[in-house]
């Protein structure tokens, strides 16, 4: 018996294209496996858009400034997890250490039949003396901060989280640092990861700040003099067949500058450099009257000197707030004091743009006045 005409060519069709047997494959698919293949795919896609824009949302500015502001409150509440049970357990050692001290003085005093002024003294002179050295070692292994209260003084989550900015901003105060295994462990790795982001955030938190300067000094109106007895000035800005020149005044004296149409699209909008140095200044003097305030124990110039070594990231820790006792009850003044050191070193940032920005203009113009280069002040 021989085959239909037509069995041959539907052979050769179904080997052509596969995708015929797999659109009859998948009619004898179930109906609700279909709907979970098709929403399992729809998952995967809103997954993959998501993280693109976690991504991107955290590479931007305000993710940035939130991933460093999410680290540093992070950070705080693990270094008062890891230090403020060891904090408290110095406290009694150092009390029960001062009761046994007590009592050698007791038995000395009571050992002697007849109490000389000298024996006594001599005796409880080395008492006192092996004291001293066991408060000293204790001061400098666990920090003791002279107080015996049954919670911690130091490692507050005010103090941890002021302690985690230090951290990772590099200042580093060493008034209050980990005593245990795993703080000093964990500071290793909480610095690693966040001394790179914070740099990152404050470098384009400085450059944004930087163009909102620029962009407020140039609203503001100055007055425009007429300039004389200068030589090198320029005077006008002349076209030849598109082509731009620039004729400067080097025989007689300028009495008045003429300006074309300024170029908007390339004008650079230059910042003196004794504003910036003016607005540090100006933020170091407010931070001194702010922590004079605070701690009754420090006079203006101390205040001044803590702003500047804080500022300046060098952070010597001689000088620091909230350490002495009895000046700094309120915790809300040390969260306040880890905001005016972020948003200082934010300010240091946006005005080295500003200079950096100043003195590169500056320099450009030297090399145009001694013939280095040729290019005419486009940028003004």
């Amino acid at each position: 018996m021989c085959d239909s005409p037509g069995r041959p060519i539907m052979e050769e069709i179904s080997k052509a294209s596969p995708s015929i047997r797999s659109v009859e494959n998948n009619t004898h698919m179930p109906p609700q496996a279909g709907l979970e293949v098709r929403r399992s795919d729809r998952v995967k896609k809103n997954l993959i858009s998501f993280a693109k824009k976690f991504l991107v949302f955290m590479v931007s500015q305000v993710g940035l400034t939130c991933l460093v502001i999410g680290y540093s409150i992070m950070g705080g509440f693990i270094f008062m997890k890891l230090e403020a049970e060891q904090e408290i357990q110095n406290k009694f050692e150092v009390g029960f250490t001062r009761q046994l001290y007590v009592k050698r003085l007791w038995d000395v005093t009571q050992n002697l039949n007849i109490l000389f002024e000298a024996n006594w003294s001599a005796r409880a002179d080395e008492i006192f003396k092996d004291f001293q050295q066991n408060i000293y070692k204790t001061v400098r292994e666990t920090g003791w901060d002279g107080t015996e209260t049954e919670e911690a003084s130091e490692w507050t989550y005010a103090g941890a989280l002021l302690y985690s900015v230090t951290v990772i901003t590099t200042i580093g105060y060493g008034q209050l640092t980990p005593r245990t295994f795993w703080g000093r462990l964990a500071t290793i790795a909480y610095a690693i990861v966040g001394i790179p982001l914070t740099l990152l955030c404050l470098a384009n938190i400085g450059s944004l700040m930087a163009k909102c300067f620029r962009f407020f000094w140039k609203k503001i109106p100055r007055c425009q003099c007429d300039k004389s007895n200068r030589q090198g000035r320029i005077l006008h800005r002349k076209s030849d067949r598109g082509r731009k020149s620039y004729t400067y005044g080097n025989e007689e004296i300028i009495d008045r500058v003429v300006e074309s149409p300024p170029d908007h699209n390339n004008t650079v909008v230059r910042i003196p450099i004794f504003v910036c140095l003016l607005l540090l200044a100006g933020y170091i003097f407010l931070g001194a009257m702010l922590f004079t305030l605070w701690e009754p124990e420090w006079n203006y110039l101390e205040g001044s000197y803590f702003c500047f070594i804080t500022l300046s990231t060098i952070g010597f820790g001689d000088y620091v707030p909230g350490y002495h006792h009895g000046s700094w009850h309120n915790q809300a003044k040390r969260v306040s004091c880890t905001l005016y050191l972020l948003f200082g070193l934010a300010l240091i940032s946006m005005c080295f743009d500003l200079m950096q920005s100043e003195v590169r203009e500056i320099f450009k113009s030297l090399a145009r006045a001694l013939g280095i280069s040729k290019s005419g002040p486009d940028k003004v």
